[in-house]
């Protein structure tokens, strides 16, 4: 028994001293711990609200990897290519390079490389980065039209020119080859945060997944992407698509966005402008083209002629202050049955349009 009057223990605290907490021995286990418990928490959140979120829309990423993937074994037998064509699903749809072919006595070999629903801030990147890397093109053929210079995706199908990265950095994992490549991949089938990284930067869009999800309020509707085996069976070695094969013309409910989008404010060249600098770099010559429209359409949905003749000027000047020559084909008299809808050409119109440029082309010098 110790006397009462016997001295504390060298390690015992002092009468009124807190007692100090033993020090962590592995710091960071928790901290590990901690963060995955956070990734857990906001990947079970990210899948819970997934069905709610949009489809980001900056390009087609499954097209872009097949058409990367012909360029590259084109480029193993000879990157040099005589034209290569340029643009969105207006010019995909619209040059049949095997129609080019047969009248162009200029010009033996073509590619198109045009992507559809890829705005102009994804075709500065696609261009640099991908068909530039691959082919040495003698001639590009840049289909551009005045609704591709818009400020909105005129047909409200959430296409962002702000997400043009994130659409592109799937392109470049599909082409990434090893084991690098691979845990890319894997990371982007199995995580909800990794696919869903583009709509996780905008805020009010994951607010209002959430909150349509808790109220039970419909997702709105958007059109699905086109996965690879859908473009596989829709892609010909040389890029010519057989998207609006067979497909009667018809007039959808997007004629009505047409109308009301194509104001005259809405135009802004910037992203063209830099498209057309990444070309100049390059040292090929260009040529932009402006593909035609079903303009009898265009005046019955009530269309305003003088602000798509407003873009048409535009396109000519820039072009003008580049000293490059500009084909414009949307007073070409194309009619309705030529068409798919009020702006894509059917295989038909596509057989004409093409003949048509590789004859104009052959005047281009």
């Amino acid at each position: 028994m110790s006397r009462p009057d016997a001295p504390p223990p060298a390690d015992a605290p002092l009468a009124g001293t807190p007692r100090r907490s033993r020090p962590l021995r592995h710091p960071w286990r928790v901290a590990v711990g901690v963060v995955v418990a956070v990734l857990a928490l906001a990947e079970g959140g990210v899948r819970a609200i997934e069905p709610d979120l949009p489809v980001v829309r900056a390009g087609d990423e499954a097209e872009m990897v097949i058409k990367a993937r012909q360029m590259d074994a084109a480029a193993a037998t000879s990157s040099a290519v005589d034209v290569v064509f340029l643009g969105t699903s207006m010019m995909d749809s619209a040059i049949d390079p095997k129609e080019f072919q047969r009248n162009s006595a200029r010009f033996g070999t073509v590619y198109n490389a045009s992507i559809v629903g890829a705005p102009l801030a994804t075709q500065v990147r696609w261009t640099r980065d991908i068909v530039l890397d691959r082919l040495d093109p003698s001639v590009v053929v840049l289909g551009v039209h005045p609704i591709d210079v818009l400020r909105k995706d005129v047909f409200d199908l959430n296409i962002r020119p702000d997400q043009a990265d994130v659409i592109f950095g799937t392109v470049e994992r599909e082409l990434r080859p090893g084991l690098p490549g691979d845990l890319d991949r894997w990371f982007h089938e199995h995580a909800a945060l990794v696919r869903q990284r583009g709509n996780l930067r905008r805020p009010s869009v994951v607010a209002s997944a959430a909150w349509d999800r808790v109220s039970g309020t419909p997702p709105e509707k958007y059109l699905p992407k086109r996965d690879a085996a859908f473009w596989a069976a829709h892609l010909g070695p040389q890029g010519g698509s057989t998207l609006f094969e067979g497909v009667s013309f018809r007039v959808s409910d997007v004629a009505d966005r047409l109308r009301e989008n194509l104001t005259p404010d809405g135009f802004v060249t910037a992203d063209l402008e830099r498209l057309l600098d990444v070309l100049a770099a390059e040292g090929a010559k260009v040529v932009l083209v402006v593909p035609p429209v079903p303009l009898d359409a265009w005046v019955h949905v009530g269309v305003d002629r003088r602000v798509l003749r407003q873009g048409q000027d535009l396109i000519a000047d820039i072009a003008a202050a580049r000293r490059l020559p500009v084909l414009d084909f949307t007073d070409r008299n194309y009619p309705n049955e030529l068409f798919a809808d009020v702006v894509h050409l059917n295989d038909r119109g596509a057989v004409r349009f093409s003949r048509e440029l590789a004859l104009a082309l052959h005047e281009v010098r």
